[in-house]
């Protein structure tokens, strides 16, 4: 990992070279998952989390070319992804 990527890169810039440079997702994970994971555990309980804090982040990372920073931040938009899977199927 560069040194590039441990600092904390405007949005949208960033968004732009996420998805040139995929490995840059791990500056994502490394950022988020923690958060992600209480969300989740706090409306699934633990047990749930770690598959569905996983599966956020793998529906993220195959979804990076949408990420759209005028629309907001990779947290939100993590959120917004972790949210879908853990509503219940209508």
């Amino acid at each position: 990992m560069s040194a590039q990527a441990d600092v904390r890169p405007d949005e949208a810039e960033f968004a732009v070279r996420l998805r040139r440079e995929p490995e840059l997702f791990e500056v994502v994970y490394d950022r988020y998952f923690r958060d992600v994971y209480r969300y989740i555990a706090g409306r699934l309980g633990a047990q749930a989390a770690d598959d569905i804090a996983a599966e956020t982040f793998l529906v993220a990372y195959g979804q990076r070319d949408r990420f759209d920073a005028t629309r907001g931040g990779l947290r939100p938009w993590l959120f917004g992804i972790a949210t879908n899977l853990v509503a219940p199927p209508p």
